[in-house]
């Protein structure tokens, strides 16, 4: 088991505690022995996903704030209207977008605000 602050998460099986399960146990242990013993690391993505937040809630602001402070993306747009993001998001160009479906000014859902986004991003 590995223990973390959050959470426990389980840790599988040994290669020692695979051997003696019959014939493809033992393959599955050589091959995580092999895997082990490998000289090349583990391929990691080492861009951080930028993040824009368009919401008239400022709650919803500082929660994923707080959430981007912990490392694993950034916030790099925040937004209180479709209007104010449909003038920044070109040019700030997040990897993702967290959007209220009722904004005061449009619509969340059919919003000129995702296109926007698709097409500066080139998807």
């Amino acid at each position: 088991m590995i223990k973390t602050s959050l959470l426990t998460l389980p840790v599988g099986p040994s290669s020692s505690e695979i051997q003696g399960r019959g014939d493809d146990s033992s393959r599955l242990a050589q091959g995580i022995d092999a895997l082990a013993s490998a000289n090349s690391p583990i391929p990691t993505v080492s861009k951080t996903p930028k993040i824009s937040v368009v919401d008239d809630d400022e709650n919803i602001h500082i929660f994923v704030k707080d959430l981007g402070d912990l490392g694993h993306f950034k916030v790099v747009g925040s937004f209180y209207s479709g209007a104010q993001a449909l003038e920044r998001l070109p040019e700030d160009r997040p990897d993702a977008v967290i959007m209220d479906i009722r904004l005061p000014d449009m619509s969340g859902i059919d919003s000129p605000v995702i296109r926007t986004v698709q097409l500066s991003s080139g998807r």
